[in-house]
């Protein structure tokens, strides 16, 4: 399993688990976390978590919008040096999407696409926020 962190290292990777319905986007290497999507939360409030290297959940942020959202055991922030790497990250192409997609447009898709028929939030036309300005 460890050897699988470090091929993550690349922030190339795409992972989807069709049982638990998550999307393994990437890693970010400076933060030391993986960035997923998880769409069959109770929660209809889209966001990401960032997982630890032990595969704890330990911060969870929007999709669409430049905030935490704390729940359960994912109380973790960022300072301003992670929000701007994490920002970097999510604006990068993803070189493994055959789509051509930044991280973030990755992120966005799944989560509407997992969540319709029910789903009455931003579309696809959303665009990414500054994560920069993380509240």
């Amino acid at each position: 399993m460890e050897e699988n962190i470090k091929v993550l290292d690349l922030g190339e990777f795409i992972i989807e688990d069709p049982i638990l319905n998550e999307l393994e986007i990437g890693y970010i290497p400076k933060l030391k976390v993986t960035v997923k999507v998880n769409s069959i939360e109770g929660d209809n409030i889209p966001h990401m978590h960032l997982t630890n290297t032990n595969g704890k959940d330990v911060i969870c942020i929007k999709i669409f919008s430049a905030e935490f959202f704390p729940h359960g055991s994912k109380q973790g922030t960022l300072n301003k040096s992670e929000a701007r790497s994490f920002d970097k990250f999510m604006r990068e192409k993803n070189k493994k999407d055959v789509r051509n997609r930044t991280n973030w447009e990755i992120a966005r898709d799944f989560w509407i696409e997992n969540k319709t028929p029910n789903y009455t939030g931003p579309g696809y036309d959303a665009i990414q926020p500054d994560y920069t300005q993380l509240l």
